[in-house]
């Protein structure tokens, strides 16, 4: 049966294999890898997607994103939880004055 990380093509037969940066597989004993979640990385081998820290997002220009320094800064005016896809633009009545916030503060 074949760990974490890897897959065989058939059930019970053959040689693991390691998954390709990009995907994981949390399971044991699978045919296939999962791809990463948006927001994630996964390197070679992954038993699992790691999402980008509070304040960062997936850059959007990687196919691929295998390794924590892929995901890349929010910009002012905008904020990223972790595994942020994407910035998201404060709402009316807040700001975010600084990169790499996790979330916006409320105008005085």
């Amino acid at each position: 049966m074949c760990p974490s990380g890897t897959f065989a093509a058939s059930p019970g037969q053959g040689a693991c294999s390691i998954c390709a940066a990009g995907s994981y597989q949390d399971g044991e004993g699978e045919t296939a890898c999962k791809a990463c979640t948006p927001g994630y990385y996964c390197g070679e081998g992954a038993a699992a997607a790691l999402p980008c820290p509070k304040g960062f997002r997936k850059d959007a220009e990687l196919d691929v994103m295998d390794d924590e320094a892929d995901c890349i800064p929010c910009e002012e005016g905008t904020f990223c939880p972790v595994g942020a896809d994407a910035a998201t633009p404060c709402a009316p009545g807040t700001y975010s004055a600084l990169a790499r916030q996790e979330s916006c503060t409320k105008c005085a």
